[in-house]
């Protein structure tokens, strides 16, 4: 299996989650990160393999250089400050405790299908991108 290191992990059924995706892929001008749809066989053995099971249909699981994963509101934050230099101000969420920031989180994932609705299939379709 690929080392995982900058790889995110996203709900592709979701379309606030592929455009999300897009953006990144637009921004990633150093091409840091590596994409994989949690509906793929692919990312289905890795949610398997990392007994991510439990949370993988709620959130975007980053998986960093650093050999771990991050989630929710951190997997989020994380993203954008590898994105650009510009972005370090998202460091300053940090100051937010986790339990808020993920609350507010788990609220926008609970409602991102009846918001911005679900794709029957991605147009993102490659396993890895």
């Amino acid at each position: 299996m690929k080392q995982l290191k900058n790889t995110i992990l996203f709900d592709s059924k979701c379309n606030l989650c592929s455009k999300t995706v897009k953006r990144v892929m637009k921004l990633d001008k150093n091409k840091l990160f590596t994409f994989i749809s949690n509906k793929s066989e692919y990312g289905k053995n890795i949610i398997s393999k990392n007994n991510l099971n439990s949370i993988t249909t709620e959130t975007i699981v980053l998986f960093t250089t650093e050999n771990k994963f991050l989630i929710k509101s951190d997997a989020a934050i994380s993203i954008a400050v590898k994105l650009n230099p510009l972005f370090l101000i998202f460091n300053i969420l940090f100051i937010v405790p986790k339990k808020i920031r993920d609350r507010v989180y788990d609220y926008v994932a609970k409602n991102r299908y009846k918001w911005f609705g679900e794709n029957e299939s991605c147009d993102i379709t490659n396993e890895i991108y």
